[in-house]
């Protein structure tokens, strides 16, 4: 079988499992997963709720404490049983009552919610008493020197008063705002304020509601969730009873002939508080139990209910819709499936021909782009290993060529050698034949031009001698240390007037002041070839750089010319013996195959090469030291 059509029948096999699964799983999992974060959200919407009623009943109780520490209240208290002892209305009680009822009057402007103050004394009796959420009169016009209240207090109330815990505050249905067929919905809050004589004040803050109806209705509905409030413990009943209600428009403010008592039965769905979830019939519920007060062991229950139909509805859809997208998904996965299974295959086949191509020297084709990042290093490293090869095959082929090169120089070396030495000896006679000859001519007067050219030819042919016979010696050099910018600049000097002469001008760009070790006759043989040859190489008005540099604890040295450069023919014979592009008598083709050695000596490089734009580059590398 093909590896395509292996690819594609893993492929197919793969996707068709996990579609089922996923088919099948996927709904019930989303489902789970959107009911338990909306199951999050309500609840943590519950907990903010009951934070909230904190916030107001402890405003409520720190309204309290303000007052019982307030000098005004506390001096009326104390004035009030004096005013009682004198029988009659005192100056003191009477400047008292006036400060009471105004430190009340800008109560009512302050406190913004529909509530009640009372002041009562120790027997229970209300002294004075002010409404707030509206601007009325305080209710004190008949205050005689002993207190009197709207009816006589029960007997019950002064005992209540009494049991409570000065300077505490509790919370006790006192019932001094309601009717007797009506339940209390909320509590009072009490503060007993112990004067300093001993006797007792009682500050009773009343709640009639509306603060909470307007923080209930102001909170937010997750998901259009109705919102109810159940007592679980009310004073009149052991049944709950429901204090909030948003689908019977039931509120704390309004006594409503719609607020209904659970039975018991009714009542047991809410019997797990603290966070609970459950459900009951199509509908979820979430509860949170809140303790509004304290000091008792009354709490409330928050309800939140969300119809679990609406609230699932989208998923019963979905059901369907997946079924749908599975097929649609399965086709598509046919396709994509038998596309991929080419694009994998097809880079693998091309990268197995070219491996079959290279192994017997035959032309590689290109490869495919790869979908796959391990077809693709593995193209690359086919790549990568190929150019190793040529590389590696190149740097042979140039190892061989320059193992023969120093062969054939050797071989040179050696004949030039014996050469050398046979024609200098010659040459010798002939030079000092001619100048004798050239003596005698001119003491007889006679023509001494072609004696001169005699003499001229001898002198050029004991240069190429000369020439010959260094380049066969292997001269080992001196190593002394040098002072890298004058040695350049007397190096420089030495072919300035050539330089003038040809009208070329030389620059020297310094690097920092450095020493390095070699032989400075030899190096300046060297270095003062390659200036020769630049200068040779360039025209009229151009410009000769001499640049210094370290590098890799390397000196590099650089002669840069802009003449025509080298040519490929040139460039690959630069560095045989004799091979020159100078006229003749212009040069012997030794220079730079001199300098090379000289180089090679010193265990340096000598490269030369064209510039990008024109001309060329002589770069010579040497080390600084030398062991």
């Amino acid at each position: 079988m093909k590896l395509r059509n292996h690819i594609l029948l893993w492929l197919v096999v793969t996707s068709l499992l996990p579609l089922l699964i996923l088919s099948v799983g996927g709904a019930r999992y989303s489902q789970k997963v959107f009911i338990e974060s909306i199951d999050s959200e309500m609840l943590d919407e519950l907990n903010r709720l009951s934070t909230k009623l904190d916030e107001l009943f402890a405003t409520q109780r720190q309204l309290l404490r303000n007052l019982s520490r307030s000098d005004v209240v506390r001096n009326f208290g104390a004035a009030l049983p004096r005013a009682i002892e004198a029988g009659g209305v005192t100056a003191e009680f009477s400047r008292e009552r006036y400060n009471l009822e105004v430190y009340f009057v800008s109560l009512q402007q302050l406190v913004a919610e529909d509530a009640e103050l009372r002041l009562l004394d120790a027997q229970g009796h209300t002294v004075i008493k002010a409404s707030f959420g509206q601007t009325s009169k305080i209710q004190s016009e008949t205050l005689l020197p002993y207190a009197i209240s709207e009816k006589e207090p029960p007997s019950a109330l002064t005992e209540l008063l009494t049991s409570l815990p000065q300077n505490e505050i509790s919370h006790r249905p006192l019932g001094l705002t309601s009717s007797s067929d009506q339940p209390v919905l909320l509590a009072d809050s009490i503060l007993p304020i112990q004067l300093d004589d001993g006797q007792r004040l009682y500050l009773i803050f009343s709640n009639f509601g509306e603060s909470l109806d307007h923080l209930l209705d102001r909170a937010p509905r997750l998901r259009n969730a109705q919102l109810t409030v159940i007592a679980t413990e009310p004073t009149a009943s052991t049944e709950a009873l429901m204090l909030y209600d948003d689908q019977r428009s039931i509120r704390f403010s309004l006594n409503s002939s719609k607020r209904i008592r659970y039975a018991a039965e009714n009542s047991n769905a809410f019997s797990n508080v603290a966070g609970d979830v459950t459900q009951v019939d199509n509908a979820r519920i979430y509860l949170n139990e809140y303790l509004p007060h304290p000091d008792r062991f009354t709490s409330w229950l928050l309800v939140a209910s969300l119809d679990s139909e609406r609230l699932l509805e989208q998923f019963k859809l979905a059901k369907w819709g997946m079924l749908g997208l599975t097929a649609i998904v399965f086709l598509l996965g046919l396709l994509i499936a038998w596309r991929v299974s080419r694009y994998l295959s097809r880079p693998i086949s091309r990268l197995a021909h070219n491996l079959h191509a290279y192994a017997h020297n035959q032309q590689s084709l290109p490869d495919i782009p790869a979908l796959s990042s391990e077809i693709k290093s593995l193209q690359a490293a086919f790549r990568k290993m190929t150019t190793s090869i040529e590389k590696s095959q190149q740097q042979k082929q140039r190892s061989e060529n320059k193992l023969q090169q120093h062969a054939k120089l050797a071989s040179l070396g050696e004949m030039a050698a014996g050469i050398g030495h046979e024609l200098n000896n010659p040459l010798t006679n002939i030079l000092s034949l001619g100048k004798l000859i050239k003596r005698q001519q001119e003491q007889q007067g006679d023509a001494t031009s072609d004696v001169d050219s005699l003499i001229s030819e001898t002198h050029r042919a004991s240069k190429i001698v000369s020439g010959v016979l260094n380049f066969s010696r292997q001269i080992t050099p001196e190593i002394q240390t040098i002072e890298l910018n004058p040695w350049i600049k007397m190096c420089i000097q030495r072919v300035t007037k050539k330089a003038h002469e040809e009208g070329i001008t030389i620059k020297f760009v310094a690097a920092a002041d450095l020493v390095f070790q070699g032989d400075p006759f030899q190096l300046e043989q060297v270095l003062v070839n390659l200036l020769t040859n630049a200068i040779q190489a360039s025209e009229r008005a151009q410009t000769i750089q001499v640049k210094t540099k370290t590098y890799n604890q390397q000196l590099v040295i650089q002669i840069i010319d802009a003449g025509e450069g080298l040519t490929d023919t040139i460039e690959n014979r630069i560095f045989e013996p004799f091979f020159t592009t100078r006229k003749i008598g212009v040069g012997n083709g030794l220079g730079l195959s001199i300098s090379m050695g000289i180089i090679e000596v010193h265990e340096g490089t000598l490269k030369l090469r064209n510039n990008p734009d024109r001309g060329c580059t002589a770069e010579i590398r040497l080390p600084l030291t030398h062991d």
